[in-house]
């Protein structure tokens, strides 16, 4: 999604709060995922830090028990991207059907619905079965919910060659691209600019270096700086969502650890000009 550049405006509008950043039981299995907070408890805080809304973790909502699709829907923090790990194609039709309940549940302040396909080792993979897949759960979300397919590292379309494929059978006025923009070699962004363009809709920001260690966004300045000047470059005024922050997966870790450099990288992207 791009418009002429302008120096003197921040470059992006939106930036998103992915829920699963304060999660610490987001990688834990069984029970033991069950989610450790309720988001209305940090939205307030969170859009008076400057988030636009939230990018909201599945599990949020289905494994939280409770009232948390009503609360969801008055909170002070829109939902507008939901986070799904649905696979079109290969999740079975449960999975696809709570899915696309959620959505239209939440439809009056989401933008986006964010998924993927499947992994690269999977060698019976069917890649034209999960694309044509896509195409009909489109048809099941509301009309104006766009859907965001992320290019991540390990899936079929982890190389911009081959999302550039996916993307030659998905209409431009349903689906879109999430690109990462850090922890990845500096020229790989452009890869996949130079592959799919103004497709590039949202950009998971996740605070790792180059060599993927997590690190607080106010030790990669000269990173954000090459970077904001790329995408400026390109035109980009899609949207981001802050995904990951120092501090996961460390002792101690809390959500409210992790609010805190959440709001600390935010204040760092909003100064250095993003």
């Amino acid at each position: 999604m791009t418009s002429p550049p302008d120096s003197a405006i921040p470059l992006l509008h939106d930036i998103y709060l992915a829920s699963v950043a304060l999660e610490p039981n987001r990688w834990k299995s069984g029970e033991k995922r069950r989610p450790s907070l309720r988001l209305d408890e940090f939205s307030a805080a969170a859009a008076g830090a400057g988030f636009t809304g939230w990018e909201l973790w599945e599990d949020h909502l289905y494994l939280h028990p409770g009232d948390e699709l009503a609360s969801l829907k008055q909170t002070a923090l829109p939902v507008r991207v939901f986070n799904t790990y649905t696979i079109p194609g290969v999740s079975p039709p449960d999975r696809m059907d709570a899915v696309a309940e959620a959505v239209n549940a939440l439809a009056a302040t989401l933008r986006g619905v964010k998924f993927n396909l499947g992994s690269a080792k999977d060698a019976a993979a069917d890649v034209g079965a999960q694309i044509e897949a896509a195409l009909h759960w489109a048809e099941r979300l509301p009309p104006h919910v766009r859907l965001l397919c992320e290019c991540h590292p390990g899936t079929v379309i982890e190389e911009p060659a081959a999302a550039a494929r996916a993307f030659a059978a998905w209409p431009r006025e349903r689906f879109g691209a999430i690109v990462h923009t850090f922890g990845q070699p500096p020229a790989r962004l452009g890869e996949w600019f130079d592959a799919l363009g103004e497709r590039i809709e949202h950009l998971h920001v996740q605070a790792r270096n180059d060599q993927r260690q997590w690190t607080p966004l106010a030790g990669m300045e000269p990173t954000l700086r090459a970077v904001l000047a790329d995408l400026r470059g390109r035109s980009f005024r899609g949207t981001a969502a802050l995904e990951f922050v120092y501090g996961i997966g460390q002792p101690g870790e809390s959500p409210e650890t992790l609010f805190t450099q959440a709001r600390a990288d935010l204040a760092v992207l909003r100064k250095s000009g993003w």
